[in-house]
């Protein structure tokens, strides 16, 4: 498992699988079936990771799945607690948030009631994403008590979660702390990690940071980690058409969030070129989001990255709720003629023409779940 995971932070997932299965093949012929049957389960928990690392959502979901009931149906409580934490992060990579929340308490809770700290760290790290990434706070009464601060300030995994956590509660200076992670990781050549970081930094706003940390980066391996360059890429130089590529391709592998806000963003940035394009592209982002467990407040995160100030963004979002001027002036207490100024600035920002291309661009008509 140690060697698996390894491979898999070097950005080398496909590595990982062979080095699974030749363990797996090798190990069948053992006589002890107790310490057999304990490294397998170790080599099915490094695969159901190895295929989430290599974008591959819908072989890692079922195996994750069946191996989850397997050890509940055992009583097998660390299992349990591992699988569950597998699963978890499956479900969290194919947008389905609430059942990855569900999934992550459990094998948080496990981990504590078994005194595995890493277990315990790992799934309240990626347990505090489902609510960060929707835009929910984290319920003070079941924030972990983890202790060891001084292990926590130094677990790779932990401060690389702490750093996605903090972007997706919006502010540059938090996304200084992901870039901080990104760089940390090339470093130390865990590409695979600095991949997606690096790649959600191009996602929060600041691609042309991301770019910079890509640079010199060692090969990437599987269907996931290559995308994460040239999301930065397209990000930075402003491509819509290569990011609706890159968005059918997350679309295929099931990464099915990443895919909804990159097509959001392609069409925001078909916006000027093409009224026809731009509303087809919002049509997939909001198809896309029905595929997303909470998918308006997922996208909600992204339309906080268009280029409007803070006013105009809480005028488009009340007027896109249905709120006529007078209603939005009232509820901010200021004059309709401030509300119809800020809408025009806010149509001439996005290249959009009227409240009907404003409601189709920040409405996200999904059925949430």
């Amino acid at each position: 498992l140690g060697l698996m995971r390894r491979l898999c932070d070097e950005g080398r997932p496909e590595a990982a699988l062979h080095v699974g299965y030749d363990t797996a093949v090798g190990l069948l012929p053992h006589a002890n079936p107790a310490e057999t049957e304990a490294e397998l389960a170790q080599i099915a928990l490094g695969t159901v990771l190895a295929l989430v690392d290599a974008g591959r959502i819908f072989a890692a979901e079922p195996m994750a799945r069946s191996l989850w009931s397997e050890a509940v149906a055992r009583e097998s409580h660390e299992a349990q607690a591992w699988f569950a934490a597998a699963l978890g992060v499956t479900e969290l990579a194919a947008g389905h948030i609430l059942d990855a929340r569900r999934f992550l308490a459990e094998g948080r809770l496990l981990g504590r009631l078994t005194h595995d700290r890493q277990l315990e760290r790992l799934s309240a790290g990626a347990w505090r994403l489902t609510f960060t990434m929707v835009g929910q706070g984290i319920p003070a009464v079941v924030e972990p008590a983890l202790g060891d601060d001084d292990v926590v300030e130094t677990d790779p995994s932990w401060i690389e979660h702490a750093a996605r956590d903090a972007a997706w509660t919006g502010g540059d200076r938090r996304l200084a702390r992901l870039e901080a992670a990104a760089i940390a990781s090339k470093e130390a050549g865990r590409f695979g990690r600095a991949a997606t970081l690096a790649g959600e930094l191009a996602l929060h706003g600041n691609p042309t940071a991301a770019c910079a940390v890509f640079e010199g980066f060692g090969p990437l391996e599987g269907e996931l980690f290559p995308l994460w360059p040239r999301i930065a890429e397209g990000l930075a130089a402003a491509d819509g058409d290569d990011l609706s590529l890159i968005a059918d391709e997350l679309e295929r592998l099931g990464i099915m969030g990443l895919s909804a806000a990159l097509t959001l963003q392609a069409a925001t940035l078909a916006q000027r070129a093409s009224v026809d394009t731009a509303r087809e592209l919002l049509r997939e982002a909001n198809r896309r989001a029905g595929g997303v467990q909470l998918g308006a407040q997922y996208l909600a995160q992204f339309r906080r990255l268009l280029p409007l100030r803070d006013r105009e963004h809480e005028v488009a979002e009340l007027a896109t709720r249905g709120l006529s001027n007078k209603q939005i002036a009232e509820h901010l207490v200021v004059s309709v003629r401030t509300v119809e100024n800020h809408l025009h600035r806010v149509y001439a920002t996005l290249g959009i023409n009227g409240r009907d291309e404003l409601v189709a661009l920040f409405s996200a008509t999904v059925t949430e779940r």
